[in-house]
């Protein structure tokens, strides 16, 4: 395999910005401004950073962060989301299914600020309990955040990073994913998938989305990593490899042995025999598939 290398800190002439965002989820940040005007701002840079149930059901470890155009660029002003955030550091991030692309399309045209998107699309406000932006009722899932930090990323983006407050869920949605073995979520609506942005012969350029074919998943093999735990310590690994019978107990306790000497000195220039020792056992078991 021969590689072309691009050196981004120089220009990005030639290169396809598609190699560094793949496809990702589309949703609608929904912010307000000073006065109380609504803003739906559709945005794929970003997603879900954070998401741990806590004993404590007053503590909150769910965050979300985004990006969102701070800048005037060529032919693209800074988004009105990135002003409203900075007035009302709160917003609501909503997803849409698939049936809402013409909706989506809306949002995305260059509305006058104050303008509200939602009644251009011809959407419906879904009043929030913890935030003032409202949500967009036709979504089956929206999340009230509000921003804990932000940061400039380059000259043109500021990246938000949330803590979700609250999140309403369609109740026939709630069933659904219940009904799921596999717990899709999200998945459940038809989420549309940013693709890319590209023009066709004589055309002016245009997003293209796509979808995600749910009916071809494919599951981490059962005889993968630790059995009743999906990540797990390592010592749990090793203890089930063992049981699994891909290593005998006199390999188990020199593989810990290993273990335990690279994490008290993980230098590679000291102790190089013992990572190639340790890489070697752990290639051993996850390629023996026995």
């Amino acid at each position: 395999m021969s590689n072309v290398f691009f050196d981004l800190t120089r220009s990005d002439k030639g290169f396809n910005y598609r190699w560094v965002q793949p496809p990702q989820v589309t949703y609608l940040v929904s912010t307000v401004d000073r006065w109380g005007n609504h803003n739906i701002t559709p945005v794929t840079l970003g997603t879900c950073v954070g998401a741990n149930s806590l004993p404590n059901p007053q503590d909150s470890n769910y965050y979300y962060a985004f990006s969102v155009g701070s800048a005037d660029v060529p032919d693209i002003p800074a988004r009105d989301a990135f002003h409203n955030l900075e007035a009302v550091p709160e917003c609501v991030i909503s997803y849409p299914g698939a049936e809402l692309m013409e909706q989506i399309w809306a949002t995305a045209l260059p509305i006058p600020a104050g303008i509200e998107e939602m009644q251009v699309a011809g959407l419906t406000p879904l009043p929030s309990r913890m935030v003032r932006p409202a949500g967009v009722a036709e979504c089956p899932i929206n999340m009230e955040a509000r921003v804990e930090s932000s940061y400039a990323v380059g000259e043109h983006y500021r990246l938000y990073i949330c803590q979700i407050l609250g999140v309403s869920v369609d109740q026939g949605l709630l069933a659904t994913d219940k009904g799921n073995p596999l717990h899709y979520g999200m998945m459940s609506i038809a989420p549309l998938f940013e693709v890319t942005i590209a023009r066709e012969e004589n055309l002016p350029p245009r997003l293209y989305f796509g979808q995600i074919d749910t009916e071809h998943l494919t599951r981490t093999p059962d005889d993968m990593g630790p059995s009743n735990k999906w990540v797990g310590s390592f010592a749990d690994w090793i203890e089930d490899e063992a049981r699994r019978g891909k290593i005998g107990e006199q390999e188990r306790q020199e593989i810990l042995s290993l273990y335990d000497v690279w994490q008290s000195d993980p230098d590679p220039a000291e102790n190089g025999e013992v990572k190639a020792a340790l890489t070697g056992y752990l290639r051993q078991i996850v390629w023996d598939r026995r």
